[in-house]
């Protein structure tokens, strides 16, 4: 959505100049020498803009935002000009009926904007505000004018993407024991394998992809050595870990149904006889959803790919495939081994291997597809 946002000076209220406020997005708007300031309420009765220099104990002016003026149903509104931007934090008051439906007002408290993009007031950590402070969390203006230099906007649908952050887990000790070493591998992944076979954006944290460790440090943000910084000799020692990830994350490009950005309906909407997503056990179609059972399998159906949506879906992709394969995953978190019944396919089909966790770290996948 854009916001073109014209301001004429209309109103004045001592030495500021004032006009009507852009009521749509809430919160404020800042365009060449005005900003608009929006806040909703469905109660109030009358509203005021208190304005203060950053740090500054007392507003340097309290404007009313007169409802018959600067108001249009529930939206008060109001722009105000020659102001900076930069040293500025505001707040509101708001006066009002107190009912039974739990609505109270009190005018003489101020309020944050709900809608802040930036908040201050408490600067220092662990410093309980002063009671004789009348504004203890302040509302601020985030600046449009960040300069993104050669960044571009993203230029890929969000549910083709895969999001990459930082976290690790556990007591982890230095070892050289490849029996001790191939059950974290493992674990590895089957954690990135899970949410790669789930609808929605993945999240792989960094680091993951080569087995990189923080050695059971969970808070780790402010340290800045070995424990927070990549080790990229990890690209050639676990050279195995991050074909797996490439693989998976190819494998996921190739098959639409994982991407799809549409909820499954557990529905067999085109009557093919298999829903969109079923759940199995050891059995197929007998799943134990008891807490002490160790063992889930769910097949998608690629026959499905457009049941739900189909105009929106071919949308996304000017090469959207009519159908895609059906994919069978085996989900063991016993300590012991498990067979799995596989599903009886179409006479047309045939099932292949394409990933086993559990096999030897330099494989566990076939080629993507």
């Amino acid at each position: 959505m854009q916001v073109i946002l014209s301001l004429k000076l209309t109103h004045r209220f001592g030495q500021f100049k004032l006009s009507h406020g852009h009521y749509f997005p809430y919160g404020t708007l800042t365009r060449a020498n005005a900003i608009s300031f929006s806040i909703h309420s469905s109660r109030a009765t009358s509203c005021t803009l208190v304005l203060f220099k950053k740090g500054a104990q007392e507003p340097f002016v309290e404007i009313p935002v007169v409802p018959a003026e600067f108001r249009i149903g529930d939206v008060f509104s109001i722009a105000v000009f020659d102001i900076d931007p930069e040293d500025l934090e505001y707040g509101y008051r708001l006066d009002g009926p107190s009912t039974q439906l739990g609505d109270r007002f009190d005018s003489t408290i101020i309020l944050m904007d709900p809608y802040a993009k930036v908040s201050g007031g408490r600067e220092k950590w662990g410093v309980a505000p002063s009671e004789s402070e009348i504004y203890h969390h302040r509302s601020r203006l985030l600046l449009e004018d960040f300069d993104w230099e050669r960044a571009l906007p993203l230029q890929r649908a969000i549910h083709n993407l895969i999001i990459i952050s930082s976290w690790h887990c556990g007591i982890e000790r230095a070892t050289d024991d490849p029996a001790i070493l191939s059950l974290p591998k493992r674990q590895m992944k089957n954690a990135m394998s899970i949410p790669l076979l789930s609808r929605g954006v993945p999240m792989i944290y960094s680091g993951d992809e080569v087995g990189h460790t923080q050695h059971g440090n969970n808070n780790n943000y402010c340290h800045d050595n070995e424990l927070s910084w990549l080790d990229w000799g990890l690209l050639e020692k676990n050279a195995d870990l991050l074909r797996f990830f490439k693989y998976i994350i190819a494998s996921r490009h190739a098959h639409p149904v994982l991407r799809s950005p549409h909820h499954f309906r557990n529905e067999d909407c085109l009557g093919t006889g298999y829903p969109d997503i079923s759940w199995h056990g050891d059995e197929a179609w007998n799943v134990d959803w008891a807490h002490h059972s160790h063992t889930l399998a769910f097949l998608i159906s690629g026959a499905q790919l457009h049941a739900d949506h189909p105009e929106q879906d071919a949308a996304h992709s000017t090469n959207a495939p009519d159908r895609d394969d059906f994919i069978y995953a085996a989900l063991n978190m016993h300590w012991e081994p498990h067979d799995f019944e596989l599903l009886r396919l179409p006479k047309s089909a045939n099932w292949y291997l394409s990933t086993n966790t559990g096999l030897d770290p330099l494989g566990g996948h076939c080629a993507a597809g």
